[in-house]
């Protein structure tokens, strides 16, 4: 693909993905959400969308194409990897306004646009982030129907959000411990060897970001886990009370809130 096309590409998705954040900013403003909780089910609005193109797109090239990790781009490849890179500058921006409780996707969000603007510039390897895009995007379309859901059954006390949320939490947990932790962790730890230590890697892709790339395959299913754990835990011993009422609402300051009305 030429590169003036890449600009192209780039700036369509990000102005895709803004369109959708400035949008559900809009209407998520007429509520009495927290800052915490607006930031997120913005990023989720984002993540529905992302999620579902880019593991349809990864997912179609790793069940149809031979099997080659550092093998040359091709424009469906790249083509896929701009699109997302832009989700990820647009959600970078958006989690930015609540710093402290997302500094671990912000990380995850610069992990991955490294990786893939260096696959893009190299010319070579979009396939091995295509793998790992596959593994990790398949489960998004039901973690952010976990979190969406979650939020409304505590927040508005939704029923009907309230059951979506206990009947997506068991497929979620088993999608998620099989492709982030069994497949996703055999194939993180293939790359790393692959990439670093086999030897028969392509010599178009400099050895500094062969080593990068190894590293970043095992981190990110591995830093995974803390946040697998707090999900199986709230999936399968209840330690959540669901129908609580928000404590974080109460403890938040006026600041955070954008009403029209006073609520009696």
């Amino acid at each position: 693909m030429e590169s003036e096309f890449y600009y192209v590409i780039v700036s369509v998705s990000i102005a895709i993905f803004m369109s959708i954040a400035i949008t559900s900013n809009y209407f998520l403003s007429k509520e009495r959400w927290s800052q915490t909780n607006r930031v997120t089910l913005v990023s989720c609005c984002g993540a529905y969308l992302h999620g579902t193109v880019s593991s349809i797109l990864s997912g179609t090239l790793v069940f149809t194409r031979l099997y080659s990790l550092d093998a040359e781009n091709t424009s469906y490849e790249e083509f896929t990897l701009l699109f997302s890179a832009g989700y990820f500058i647009v959600d970078f921006c958006i989690l930015n306004f609540d710093l402290k409780t997302n500094l671990p996707f912000l990380l995850h969000h610069i992990a991955c646009f490294t990786y893939q603007m260096a696959a893009l510039s190299i010319g070579y390897g979009a396939y091995s982030v295509m793998v790992l895009m596959f593994l990790g995007e398949i489960t998004n379309p039901f973690q952010t129907t976990f979190i969406v859901s979650d939020l409304y059954a505590v927040h508005k006390q939704n029923k009907l959000a309230k059951k979506i949320h206990q009947c997506v939490g068991i497929p979620f947990v088993i999608l998620l411990l099989l492709m982030r932790f069994i497949v996703g962790l055999a194939a993180a730890f293939h790359m790393a060897w692959f990439f670093v230590l086999s030897g028969n890697t392509n010599e178009m892709i400099p050895f500094g970001w062969r080593v990068f790339w190894g590293i970043l395959a095992v981190i990110v299913p591995v830093g995974s886990y803390s946040y697998a754990k707090s999900v199986v835990k709230e999936v399968f011993l209840k330690e959540k009370d669901k129908d609580e009422p928000e404590e974080e609402y109460k403890k938040m300051p006026e600041f955070a809130f954008e009403v029209d009305e006073v609520v009696p």
